[in-house]
This record gives structure tokens, C-alpha cells and sequence, in this order.
């Protein structure tokens, strides 16, 4: 079962996702991976504030808020350390990493900020899809966490799908 938190309904300015989700586990398993990269630490809350902003305004969206949490997910079983949610009242999106389980680094946030950028400009799309692949093979290149040729091989490696000809720049 996909969890709600990736099956979001879509709010102010933010695109439709498609339900079915193929390559999650793969990506997942993928990001195990990453030679060199550990997701055992903890990053200082202005460092990641400071990631956030530059994120948002290289692709020209509004700043989504960053809360850190200490404690299990709100849904039971979920075993993300980062996870995405739509605030319906106002339909503000709000980004919650989860220190407890080491989700608040950089790596977890570029991951979950890839999401966001990805459903803002990109409609009828699959959660962990070719796009959200691409941007998030960017971010971590462009923040000199996993070169993208090294994202590539492992995708390959391990079946992941990244879109073709993905330009940051085309979707600015």
C-alpha cells in the first residue's frame, strides 16, 4: 500500500502525481548505495534552511516549510525518514524531516525537496518517476553529494529510470 504522504491531493500551484509508484523500492534501495554518503548524521537546522532556500529559488518556488520532528511519523508503519504533506486548510505544502531516525541531513532533504520541485512543475507524474530521478540527480550533483554520472550507473545498475534530456534550466 502507498503511503498517504505520497499520494498527496495536489494544492495551490502544485501538479497531479500519478498513484502507482514502480520504482520507489529501486530507488530506495539505490540510495543505499551511494558510495561515500551516509545518512547516519545530523545537519545543523540552518545549513538545511539554507539548502532549502537555494533550492527553491534556483527553480523559482515559494520556500516550503521546514519543520525537523523527534518522534515516528504520524501514520503507523511509516518507515521514511523524510516525508512531504499538504496542509489542506491554507493547501500549503510542509517538509518534515525526522531526527530520531537521521533524517535531518542533507541528503534526505535533497531527496524530499526533489519531490516538491518535481510536483510543482510537472503533471501526471510518477512519485519516484523519470523526472523526480532527474531532479533529484541534479540536486545531488549541483550540491557535490554524488557526481550525475555516478547517480546514472547506479541507476542503471539497479533499474532506475531518469528522464531523458532533463535540463534544470527548462524548468525554471
Amino acid at each position: 500500500m502507498i503511503s498517504r504522504f505520497l499520494t498527496r491531493q495536489p494544492g495551490k500551484g502544485r501538479k497531479k502525481r500519478l498513484v502507482s509508484d514502480p520504482q520507489r523500492r529501486k530507488l530506495y534501495y539505490m540510495e543505499r548505495h551511494f558510495d561515500g554518503m551516509t545518512i547516519k548524521h545530523h545537519a545543523e537546522r540552518q545549513h538545511l534552511l539554507d539548502i532549502r532556500d537555494h533550492v527553491c529559488k534556483y527553480y523559482g518556488l515559494e520556500p516550503i516549510k521546514l519543520y525537523i520532528v523527534d518522534r515516528k511519523p504520524p501514520e503507523e508503519g511509516h518507515d521514511d525518514l523524510g516525508w512531504t504533506t499538504t496542509t489542506y486548510e491554507d493547501e500549503s505544502c510542509a517538509l518534515y524531516l525526522n531526527r530520531a531516525w537521521y533524517g535531518d541531513n542533507a541528503q534526505t532533504l535533497l531527496h524530499e525537496l526533489a519531490h516538491y520541485v518535481t510536483d510543482s512543475h510537472y503533471e501526471d507524474h510518477q512519485t519516484h518517476g523519470g523526472q523526480f530521478c532527474a531532479i533529484y540527480m541534479h540536486l545531488l550533483d549541483k550540491y557535490k553529494m554524488l557526481p550525475s554520472d555516478a547517480f546514472r550507473v547506479l541507476a542503471k545498475r539497479f533499474g532506475v529510470r531518469i528522464a531523458h534530456r532533463f535540463r534544470p534550466s527548462a524548468i525554471r
